[in-house]
């Protein structure tokens, strides 16, 4: 079963955040090698486009996370 990506903003505050900090602090339930592993497998994408672990991000940027087969991605308590 496909399950549908997590959709994440960026807000003002997060600008100039690196990605892979600012998914820690978006999915603390997911741990840090679980993100590595979905940023190395291109399976998170900023803006359309392949993202990169220490991408420095910008307010209003829109990232895009697929979930990994081993299980779903929590859903943030935040509105987008």
């Amino acid at each position: 079963m496909t399950r549908p990506p997590l959709i994440l903003e960026v807000a003002e505050s997060d600008h100039g955040q690196r990605l892979d900090r600012f998914l820690r602090d978006r999915l603390p339930e997911v741990s840090r090698g679980s993100l590595r592993r979905l940023i190395e497998a291109r399976k998170v994408l900023v803006d359309g486009q392949t993202a990169r672990k220490g991408q420095q991000l910008k307010s209003r940027q829109r990232g895009f996370v697929a979930a990994g087969d081993e299980r779903p991605l929590p859903q943030p308590d935040m509105p987008l």
